[in-house]
């Protein structure tokens, strides 16, 4: 792992009921917020360290209980599902603009 992983995973608790925020682990590392979250990122995909990012504040921590594993599935799947769903309409919404007599008013 590089340094600023290292520096990162040193400030994540572990458990639930020891989250910390975002905002506090930018303040305690130096790192940006972006920076924070793509390091969170390659902690789970590359680490394989189960760290869960929760919509509540604070809400991110490291699972330590297969319940806090399928808490944070569950969430992802819940957040990835609402993007494809906006995702859908925002095509549907292109394709309508798309045929749109408004869109070319000389044809």
């Amino acid at each position: 792992m590089n340094a600023p992983v290292s520096a990162l995973l040193t400030h994540i608790p572990r458990g639930r009921e020891h989250a910390t925020s975002i905002r506090a682990l930018t303040l305690a590392t130096g790192l940006t917020d972006r920076a924070v979250r793509e390091e969170i990122e390659r902690l789970v995909t590359e680490g394989h360290i189960p760290v869960i990012c929760l919509p509540t504040n604070p809400g991110v921590f490291i699972a330590t209980t297969e319940a806090e594993v399928a808490l944070g599935q569950r969430q992802m799947r819940s957040r990835a599902m609402s993007m494809l769903r906006r995702a859908r309409a925002l095509r549907l919404c292109a394709e309508s603009l798309a045929w749109s007599p408004e869109l070319f008013p000389e044809v």
